[in-house]
Order: structure tokens, then C-alpha cells, then sequence
């Protein structure tokens, strides 16, 4: 995806200064080490339907501290790097319909 991004002469979703592509870079490995990672390996858990699966604690856990980061950085901020939406805006929208609202309940 970032490949995309970086070719595309239109793109703004990657700032054009190295400092704040930096910083979506490292907010893109952190949605992927925090959030995508637990998330695929919690799917998978779930999907043996086991009752008692000694790794779920603990990907609920690594998911929840990823959340929590988050929400603090974005409590005073629109975006994750900048004024404008990037990349790292896009992938968590992404990780959120599609691996955490769409896959487990969010009451």
C-alpha cells in the first residue's frame, strides 16, 4: 500500500516531507504490530471454538493497550500525523470496520 501511495503523484495520504512520512510509517507498524497482528491471531483462536484458550488473555490485552495508545494520541489531534488525513487515518479505518467492529462485538 505504501508503494502505491509513494508513486502516485496525486496521492496526499503521504506527506511530502520525510519527517511526517516518517511518522506515518511508524504509525503504520504500530497499527500492524498492535492491532492487525492480535487481531488475525485472535480470529484465529476463536475459530476453533475452544472455550478455554490459554492466548486469548493475552491478545485481548496486547489489542486493548493498542487501543488505549491510540485513543490517547487522538484525544488532542484529528489525525494521526499532521493536519490532513494519511495513510496511517486510512489503515486504521480499515483495521476498525474490518477487523475489530466488523468482527467482534463493541458494546
Amino acid at each position: 500500500m505504501m508503494h502505491v501511495v509513494a508513486s502516485s503523484s496525486n496521492s496526499t495520504l503521504l506527506p511530502p516531507d520525510g519527517w511526517r512520512a516518517a511518522q506515518v510509517n511508524s504509525w503504520l507498524a504500530y497499527l500492524w504490530h498492535a492491532l492487525e497482528i492480535p487481531l488475525h491471531a485472535l480470529k484465529q483462536v476463536l475459530v476453533t471454538n475452544t472455550d478455554s484458550v490459554p492466548g486469548i488473555p493475552p491478545l485481548h490485552a496486547t489489542i486493548h493497550q493498542g487501543l488505549k495508545k491510540i485513543a490517547w494520541h487522538l484525544s488532542s489531534k484529528r489525525y494521526f500525523v499532521g493536519y490532513s488525513l494519511t495513510l496511517a487515518d486510512v489503515s486504521f479505518a480499515v483495521i476498525w470496520k474490518y477487523g475489530i467492529a466488523g468482527s467482534f462485538s463493541c458494546a
